[in-house]
């Protein structure tokens, strides 16, 4: 019988800090710092607002104090109040990236200007079944390296795996190892994880069997986690993956996610319609399961336009890049205002309010985020202005760090974090915990 990695002094240890000690030390993590707050008032006037809710828009303006937004409407400006003249512009909320790889440049683009640029205010790590361990480590060290993006994170099977079986991870786990990987998940989602992710496709998640998924998505769903999912298979057997992941919300009653949701094969390609039904069966039986999707044909995997219509204009599938802040990929620097020019502006596949409410709104309500991802008195000021009738990708895959055009001004918080062209310098990221604001 192989050696059981579980025993170990360290694993000792992350077992007992629980209690007092890391409610202490989430204590901490929740006060984390902020630029010092101005007490006046910020008057965001003369714009179109987008919601993100999906509703039609509207011209006003947009009142924020102390990283929150406090009146919006016809509003005069208030004396001392700061007033940005949005000439006209579309304000939004900030786009939501619920399935970003921005971690893995993060402390060192602390900037993040590939995503800020985008509009992106809020970026969901943790996923493919990889994420920062233990997560309450991650977040101590964005305590001492602020950012200029909100982070929320994923617990990544793949990474608690590896840790628990390392080098003998070719077979289904026991349930001894299957019980320490949910101790090591129990412990990522006190420190505040939306749930957990999943990379089927790759090792050591490959070898995992549905009941050790199951079991790990359970402890989720006690704490009122969600489950997402890179597919066991987005090719050959994509209709027996998709099962799987309906199984897995049907039988543990928790919401489940498709991660960068596609066709990734010749013979799948024209069949989106036949997906959309099943899973829309599913959601019919109460089954919570909706998708992201990144608006790009091309990677590692051939995809066919019509296919990503569908799949994009799907009610319960909202936008994500996939992307890092640094990445080989196009999509790292232009997913979302790609989405906004091509897809709306150009293609009319969609109106600008579903757009934007699918960046927004449904981001926001996949991932379970409450005052995010909408405009409205009360919700936390993550606020995009951009140029409708400009806005538009230019990454290449010659150049995919190429800044997208038609982005003006970007808030996160409150704070001025991007502004025509140039990050500002302002770190006000927050890590957003569960259960989240």
């Amino acid at each position: 019988m192989p050696r059981a990695h579980y025993t170990t002094p360290m694993y000792l240890f992350r077992t007992l800090l629980t209690g007092c000690i890391l409610t202490a030390a989430l204590a901490s993590c929740e006060s984390e710092p902020l630029p010092s707050a101005d007490p006046s008032t910020t008057l965001i006037d003369n714009v179109t607002v987008i919601d993100g809710s999906g509703s039609p828009r509207n011209k006003g303006s947009v009142r924020i104090l102390a990283g929150e937004i406090i009146a919006v409407g016809d509003l005069e400006k208030l004396p001392g109040e700061v007033v940005i003249d949005g000439g006209g512009q579309v304000l939004a909320p900030g786009f939501i990236d619920t399935h970003s790889h921005a971690d893995e440049e993060l402390f060192d683009r602390p900037g993040a200007l590939a995503a800020v640029s985008q509009g992106i205010t809020t970026v969901v790590i943790g996923q493919d079944g990889q994420s920062p361990f233990p997560l309450l480590d991650f977040r101590f060290r964005l305590l001492d390296n602020p950012v200029a993006v909100n982070i929320a994170a994923f617990s990544g099977h793949n990474t608690i795996r590896q840790h628990v079986m390392r080098d003998d991870y070719q077979r289904h786990a026991s349930a001894p190892e299957t019980r320490v990987m949910a101790q090591f998940l129990r412990e990522d989602m006190q420190a505040g994880a939306l749930g957990l992710s999943t990379g089927l496709e790759y090792d050591p998640g490959i070898y995992s069997s549905f009941d050790e998924l199951a079991a790990l998505a359970t402890i989720a769903a006690e704490q009122g986690g969600r489950y997402i999912s890179h597919l066991r298979s987005e090719d050959h057997r994509l209709e027996e993956a998709i099962e799987e992941i309906i199984e897995i919300g049907r039988q543990v009653d928790i919401p489940v996610q498709i991660s960068h949701f596609k066709l990734a094969m010749m013979p799948l390609w024209g069949r989106a319609a036949e997906i959309i039904q099943t899973l829309n069966e599913a959601r019919s039986e109460g089954v919570e399961i909706s998708a992201d999707i990144c608006p790009d044909r091309y990677w590692q995997s051939n995809m066919q336009e019509e296919d990503i219509k569908a799949l994009m204009n799907w009610p319960h599938s909202n936008i994500c890049s996939d992307g890092s802040l640094n990445d080989m990929h196009p999509r790292g620097a232009g997913a979302f205002p790609r989405v906004l020019g091509r897809y709306v502006r150009e293609m009319e596949l969609m109106s600008l309010e579903d757009a934007v409410h699918k960046m927004t709104g449904l981001a926001a309500q996949h991932m379970g985020f409450k005052k995010r991802g909408v405009i409205r008195p009360g919700a936390v000021a993550d606020l995009v202005l951009f140029d409708p009738e400009t806005i538009i990708d230019n990454a290449t895959p010659q150049e995919p760090a190429r800044l997208s055009t038609g982005i003006s001004k970007v808030w996160v918080n409150g704070w001025l974090v991007f502004d025509e062209g140039s990050e500002t310098g302002l770190r006000p990221g927050r890590f957003i915990g569960r259960p989240p604001d």
